[in-house]
């Protein structure tokens, strides 16, 4: 399952509607066939057609006028999270954003708060929490951004118009390490994934390609558990089988083939 595949499956099962997906029409990697696949996912596409002169700004704007005035989802695209960040979001009464304690200062949006209230959004090493790039603003917050975007540089990142916005209303914020955001190869690889391990697909120099589960956080008795049961069922079409696992006082982890086809989620 690709990232867009498991974020607009998961926005479908807390019905959120509409649904706008931003791609860019130039460079290498927006030729027709990955455009094509796109289509196949979700349809309800907007292009940005000048997306190499172009930064995160001026399409968040393209988005939010083909949308009308009302509570909206904005969420980057390279953002792995649990159903239960959603179930946050669209519960929370008020604009808000997913973030999360981090001593991580690599370039990454950072933001700064003053109680409940996120005060200012930057590359800040001073800021010691991490922006999801997962944010809910109201019909009031969705009219004053709008505004703001309509006026920014074309090559702005979002930082300077969510500082603007920051400025006129409220935005608090929520903390959740239910969510990373991959924008790396390594940090694809480790995503945290349901149910309190990590999966990650280990790609080897002489072998086919396999799924290892680590414990990650409260989940190793879960994974044993899978552990047993995978163990249990024996030898059956359908079902993976364990090629290794590890099980010790504080580690636990197996692998299973990596299977290139459709999850049981889209099944």
């Amino acid at each position: 399952m690709t990232i867009l595949e498991r974020q607009i499956s998961i926005l479908n099962e807390y019905h959120v509607n509409p649904i706008k997906v931003v791609i860019g029409k130039e460079g290498t990697c927006w030729d027709k066939t990955i455009i094509e696949q796109i289509r196949e996912i979700h349809n309800d596409l907007v292009i940005n057609d000048d997306n190499l002169n172009t930064g995160p700004a001026y399409s968040c704007k393209l988005a939010m006028n083909s949308m009308e005035h009302e509570h909206t989802l904005i969420i980057d695209g390279d953002v792995v999270f649990e159903p239960t960040v959603i179930f946050e979001l669209i519960s929370h009464p008020s604009n808000v954003m997913i973030a999360k304690v981090s001593n991580d200062k690599r370039l990454a949006g950072m933001i700064k708060v003053n109680e409940q209230r996120v005060v200012e959004v930057g590359i800040n090493k001073a800021f010691n929490r991490v922006y999801s790039g997962m944010l809910k603003i109201n019909t009031a917050g969705f009219k004053l951004l709008k505004q703001v975007l309509d006026v920014c540089n074309k090559k702005d990142t979002l930082i300077n118009p969510f500082n603007e916005i920051l400025d006129r209303i409220d935005v608090e914020y929520i903390d959740s390490n239910s969510w990373i955001n991959v924008n790396t190869l390594d940090l694809l690889r480790d995503a945290t994934l349901l149910g309190g391990s990590h999966a990650k697909i280990d790609f080897r120099v002489h072998d086919s390609p396999v799924v290892k589960k680590e414990f990650f956080s409260e989940g190793q008795e879960k994974l044993l558990n899978q552990i047993r049961w995978l163990e249990s069922i024996g030898n059956k079409e359908h079902i993976p089988r364990i090629l290794r696992k590890c099980i010790s006082n504080n580690y636990v982890g197996y692998e299973i083939p990596f299977y290139n086809y459709p999850s049981l989620r889209d099944l």
